[in-house]
């Protein structure tokens, strides 16, 4: 079982690098666009303040729905845990609360602060070594055919945090960039809702 675990990770380790290739010169394209654009009118910087604030917003929601499916993967594979003839009830238990429990700890993008981040991370971490460790210690689960895609998945999903979160911060920094800027200008447009501060970072270093 553990010899299966380790083929798993290996091959979510190729995909994770393939997938990060392919989409930073995506992401690098959108950011040169940003960029190169120097807006002087009210009307142009009122445009490329909505294009920054839409890839912001973008990211921002690839990074949730990443985490969310990572979740709904994880509480997939407790469940194929129960389907079992044999298995540690009480371990079972613990951990399904916690995947339960784990959104309610999760750092909303308008007051994003390290702790918080920091905290979420450690459950985040400590709920998939004890869903993990469970399957390992659940033999009859080496006949479930899912078992492998879930743990496959939820591995790539785990190592390409850090990517959703820097994709983020770079489009969050020409957002505070830009708002530095243009505040003045920003503040007088009826058209432009909600608040000009600036947005906090994950600030992740490449």
């Amino acid at each position: 079982m553990k010899r299966f675990f380790i083929a798993i990770i290996a091959i979510a380790s190729t995909c994770l690098f393939t997938f990060c290739e392919k989409k930073t010169s995506e992401k690098q394209e959108k950011k040169e666009t940003h960029e190169k654009a120097i807006p002087s009118s009210p009307e142009a910087i009122v445009a490329e303040y909505q294009q920054i604030c839409d890839s912001v917003d973008f990211y921002w929601a690839e990074m949730m729905r990443s985490d969310d499916q990572k979740i709904a993967d994880i509480k997939r594979l407790l469940q194929e845990v129960s389907y079992c003839k044999r298995y540690n009830q009480i371990a079972l238990d613990s951990i399904s609360k916690m995947a339960e429990n784990l959104i309610s700890k999760r750092y909303v993008q308008e007051n994003m602060a390290d702790e918080s981040i920091d905290a979420y991370d450690a459950a985040t971490d400590s709920l998939i070594r004890a869903t993990f460790d469970l399957t390992q210690n659940t033999p009859e689960l080496s006949k479930h055919s899912i078992v492998p895609e879930l743990i496959e998945d939820i591995t790539e999903a785990d190592m390409t945090l850090w990517k959703y979160r820097k994709d983020y911060d770079d489009y969050a920094l020409i957002y505070n960039q830009f708002i530095e800027e243009n505040k003045e200008t920003l503040k007088t447009i009826d058209s432009i809702n909600g608040s000009l501060n600036k947005k906090p970072l994950f600030q992740i270093q490449q």
